[in-house]
């Protein structure tokens, strides 16, 4: 989910669908698109453009539904998303505040171990 609607070319829209997330509110669903990531040459299918969400919001079984593969790191506190082909896409680590920070790798063949 992203509230920012230059990610999307043409949008299905959406009437009368809303989510609530962690904070208890609801959030309007204004369209559902595939979301292409051509510097990645991915797409993620059906994400959701969501009014007033405050951070893009990507459900790790979601990602897995759609073949990606997660990996994760716990002693280091990140995790990674790779292709089908196991191209390392993008990784995540938590910060002090508890919320994982996304970075896309570009030109990566090995998932290094990741420090501050």
């Amino acid at each position: 989910m992203t509230s920012d609607k230059s990610k999307f070319d043409d949008y299905k829209i959406i009437n009368s669908s809303f989510i609530i997330i962690t904070d208890n509110n609801k959030y309007n669903i204004k369209g559902v698109e595939d979301l292409k990531l051509p510097d990645l040459n991915i797409k993620i299918e059906n994400v959701c453009h969501v009014l007033n969400l405050g951070f893009n919001l990507i459900l790790m079984g979601y990602l897995r539904h759609q073949g990606f593969k997660i990996i994760y790191n716990y002693k280091n506190d990140y995790f990674a998303v790779k292709t089908l082909n196991s191209k390392p896409t993008f990784k995540a680590r938590c910060g002090s505040n508890f919320i994982y920070q996304i970075q896309s790798i570009i030109a990566c063949t090995v998932i290094p171990n990741f420090s501050d």
